[in-house]
């Protein structure tokens, strides 16, 4: 049988690279780590995060001090596991060894990057940043919320971010809705009177306005974040400090519930908050860890606004800078716990930061197919991104 693996196995892996590629758009457009150590579910990887820099005066004639530049790094915990296995019959397995690789394999690898796909976008929970209007869709009639989620991001040293998000970079990811209004803008319908075609010939919106733009049918809709039975009149209960980051809210007769990822600002308080995870409310009042810190004394008293107050639903579009995110993905260690019976390959693709295995095996008198991959996410600079409600 190990013939029948080495001769199978690179015929599927080389034609679903492709399919590789195409797929996993949300990890090409953010920061990732690739190597071809393997791991295992629960390892650690150091991912590199740029971070702001300093300058200083220069005196001439005078030893300086060197300075050490040492790049901040984040862990990223290996802790989803995912596989997508299909089964295939003894002559279906001779006929992939004739050179007839079955189409379902691709949607199995499909499903698999698309699962990723739905992962990393997922922790657009923790983004605090926000522009649009729930139940929305963006762009209809202009570009306003692209406008105001750019100057966020180069004000996010001012409003709770460690610094801005540089310029370079930046992409948009849009579901097909958004990504539907934008095609139709006049502002980028215009952009062919500039000799850029792109849009009108390929039915993509491209590079536009400082940023990369993509659609994705995994853009995440979030649902009930908000459930309480007053939105209006809740208010701060006590003062707090500039860097306090727990809040609790209060009103007579307050009940219901808020999910992580629920918005929210606070009267005269120039910042945009995310509450971090999900609590209800008890005695009255609810008390709410949020990001960022409050960056400036708040007062007793403070009326609490929500950017979506008992909404059912809300798209999370996203602007952001690569560094909003990191991801790693690691090829996985040959178990030999149940032997050796079968075979496997790995994927290790540089574009794409995807490390996925192949593994052929046998059981109940058929073979099977389980594409799986070890990878994990984490949003490290939630100032470098912004959700555009839609």
């Amino acid at each position: 049988m190990a013939n029948v693996f080495s001769n199978i196995i690179p015929q599927i892996l080389e034609s679903s690279l492709p399919t590789l590629r195409e797929n996993a758009v949300t990890p090409r457009l953010i920061n990732i780590d690739i190597a071809d150590a393997s791991g295992k579910r629960g390892d650690t990887i150091d991912v590199g995060v740029p971070q702001p820099a300093a300058v200083r005066s220069v005196t001439p004639g005078q030893n300086g001090t060197n300075v050490n530049v040492t790049q901040t790094k984040v862990s990223v915990v290996l802790n989803q596991w995912r596989e997508s296995p299909m089964m295939l019959t003894d002559k279906e397995l001779e006929e992939v060894m004739e050179g007839l690789v079955p189409s379902q394999s691709q949607e199995n690898l499909k499903a698999l990057v698309n699962d990723v796909d739905k992962f990393i976008l997922g922790l657009a929970k923790s983004i605090y940043f926000n522009v649009g209007t729930a139940g929305t869709t963006p762009f209809a009639t202009n570009i306003n919320v692209y406008r105001d989620a750019r100057k966020l991001l180069n004000n996010a040293g001012n409003l709770g971010g460690a610094g801005p998000a540089p310029l370079t970079d930046r992409r948009v990811v849009l579901d097909p809705d958004a990504e539907a209004n934008a095609l139709v803008n006049t502002v980028f319908l215009n952009a062919d009177t500039r000799g850029d075609q792109g849009g009108m010939l390929e039915g993509n919106i491209g590079r536009k306005l400082g940023a990369d733009w993509h659609m994705n049918q995994n853009v995440k809709t979030f649902s009930n974040l908000v459930s309480l039975s007053h939105v209006t009149t809740v208010l701060t209960k006590v003062q707090y400090t500039a860097a306090a980051t727990i809040v609790t809210m209060d009103r007579a007769t307050l009940t219901g519930k808020l999910k992580k990822g629920a918005l929210f600002t606070i009267a005269d308080n120039s910042r945009q908050f995310v509450v971090t995870a999900t609590v209800t409310a008890a005695s009255n009042a609810i008390a709410v860890t949020v990001e960022p810190a409050f960056g400036a004394t708040v007062a007793s008293g403070k009326a609490i606004t929500f950017v979506s107050p008992n909404k059912a639903s809300e798209v999370a579009n996203l602007m952001f800078h690569r560094d909003w995110c990191a991801f790693a993905s690691r090829p996985l260690g040959r178990s030999t716990s149940f032997g050796t019976a079968g075979g496997f390959s790995t994927i290790v693709d540089p574009i794409s930061g995807l490390v996925v295995r192949l593994e052929i095996s046998r059981q109940n008198k058929q073979w099977t197919l389980d594409w799986d991959i070890l990878y994990g996410a984490t949003a490290v600079r939630p100032e470098l991104c912004v959700r555009i409600l839609g």
